[in-house]
């Protein structure tokens, strides 16, 4: 079963799962979004694959927290490299912790908004291919292979950030649409 998820080696990874919610919005705080300093943890929630089991952490307990992340050998989670880990240690302006890097599969790192690559459009890291083009074909019913298949270039995770920028666009801007449920 070599390369199995459910080899044994896998099994005793410590792979943890993190999310945070803020105290304060960014509405409220000077600075907003870079004001990672300045939002305070109002509450994360740690999964632990090893144990299969979830984690609560209050304001009073960052310390215990920040020692769980530093004692993982790998993070998931959303936005966590350039949002939560920033908040959880009280950095500003969405300072890094590169002691955590390595550990961390933050799927938005796949995203490059460049100026000077294809008019400053969200693309995926070292390449021409716009988010936009991953999530019309998808919208369109092609199947992922499909899409693998017509850009070599791309691999899997390369969808799903896709798909996590595009989630995220959406908490941030309304489209208008019809209204009602005809």
């Amino acid at each position: 079963m070599r390369g199995s998820p459910f080899s044994k080696r896998r099994l005793m990874e410590d792979h943890i799962v993190v999310d945070v919610e803020i105290q304060k919005t960014i509405e409220e705080t000077p600075g907003g979004w870079d004001a990672t300093d300045k939002l305070g943890v109002a509450c994360a929630v740690v999964y632990e694959f090893i144990s299969d089991r979830f984690r609560i952490y209050g304001p009073e307990d960052v310390p215990a927290l920040r020692q769980r992340l530093l004692l993982a050998t790998r993070i998931s989670g959303y936005n966590i490299y350039r949002f939560d880990f920033p908040v959880i240690w009280g950095l500003p302006n969405r300072g890094r912790m590169e002691e955590l890097k390595s550990k961390t599969n933050d799927l938005l790192q796949r995203i490059s908004i460049d100026p000077n690559v294809c008019f400053g459009k969200p693309c995926i890291r070292g390449t021409r291919i716009w988010v936009s083009l991953i999530i019309e074909n998808l919208a369109a019913g092609a199947p992922e292979q499909e899409i693998l298949d017509a850009y070599p270039s791309l691999a899997p995770d390369d969808i799903k950030a896709a798909l996590a920028y595009a989630a995220e666009i959406t908490r941030e801007r309304v489209i208008p649409t019809a209204v009602g449920s005809k």
